[in-house]
């Protein structure tokens, strides 16, 4: 596994398969397996990336780094 950051439109792929979870049709659930959600979600992204639209999605946003223990400007402290 390499250590990059996922892409927008790896995030939205799993935003939209777990939305998929709880739509309802006419107070019935749709039903729709892991699967079936995760293939709607791939289906949805490359009709949004097919013709170059929407070219953020292939972004890599850029990661906060980790807080340094040795920061003396970090307020946080561990509860007792």
């Amino acid at each position: 596994m390499d250590n990059q950051p996922p892409t927008r439109a790896d995030t939205f792929r799993y935003a939209l398969a777990f939305a998929l979870k709880n739509v309802r049709l006419a107070r019935h659930s749709l039903g729709l397996s892991e699967e079936q959600r995760y293939e709607i979600a791939d289906r949805t992204i490359a009709e949004l990336t097919k013709y170059g639209g929407w070219p953020e999605l292939n972004d890599r946003p850029e990661l906060r780094p980790l807080a340094s223990a040795q920061n003396p400007n970090d307020k946080r402290h561990i509860p007792k």
